[in-house]
């Protein structure tokens, strides 16, 4: 997987929404990018603030 491909993943990563060879692929190109390490921390911490702004009754 290229760079490129693996950017354009980052967001169904974080959704946790990868299929498993394609996570392991992400996976594997994030030990070597520093720039998608900082793009998939981003995703990481928007996806925490929707959490934390979904009241419980919300999530059902």
């Amino acid at each position: 997987m290229d760079h490129d491909e693996a950017a354009q993943l980052l967001g169904a990563f974080a959704l946790r929404a990868l299929e498993d060879d394609e996570n392991a692929q992400v996976i594997a190109h994030l030990e070597s990018c520093a720039w998608c390490q900082v793009e998939a921390t981003r995703y990481e911490r928007v996806l925490s603030i929707l959490r934390d702004t979904v009241e419980p009754d919300d999530a059902a």
